[in-house]
């Protein structure tokens, strides 16, 4: 069973292995560039007041993260979201994405932002059936990007 908790620094290596598993599964994998430059400092950049980084862990085996960071004081982008390709279709990234919701909501924050990349259509597919909306695209790291928000319940 998958159990979610908050990233800790020794989760780095696993959590970059996710990261490109994932994406290579679906042919979206560039190598390491200035689109990851936020990799070596998980902790500071979704820590504390700044966001929040989950982990899906099964048996000491990280199988999913997602993470939020403040754009403002009432927005925040949701970002890392990966689900290892061997659990896809579970439901887990819709178990993640709404603790993630959760404790943005619990936090006061009004919206969530994000961009996907335009192939990327079952990240788009998923976004849209937790409710986000398309709001127009931009290239992004040289790669055509879709651009999404969501209006948050409000506590």
């Amino acid at each position: 069973m998958v159990k979610f908790r908050k990233y800790r620094n020794e989760d780095f290596d696993e959590v970059v292995a996710l990261h490109k598993k994932a994406l290579e599964a679906i042919g979206m994998y560039r190598g390491e560039g200035p689109w990851d430059n936020d990799l070596p400092y998980l902790d500071t950049i979704y820590g504390g007041d700044n966001g929040y980084f989950l982990v899906g862990d099964e048996e000491g085996r990280i199988v999913a993260m997602g993470a939020f960071r403040k754009t403002t004081g009432h927005l925040a982008e949701i970002k890392r979201m990966r689900v290892d390709p061997d659990y896809q279709g579970t439901g887990l990234a819709r178990e993640l994405y709404v603790q993630l919701e959760n404790e943005a909501v619990s936090r006061g924050y009004e919206k969530f932002h994000l961009e996907t990349s335009e192939p990327q259509m079952a990240a788009r597919k998923f976004y849209q059936k937790v409710g986000f909306r398309e709001t127009g695209t931009a290239i992004i790291d040289g790669t055509l990007s879709v651009l999404m928000e969501k209006d948050l319940p409000q506590k």
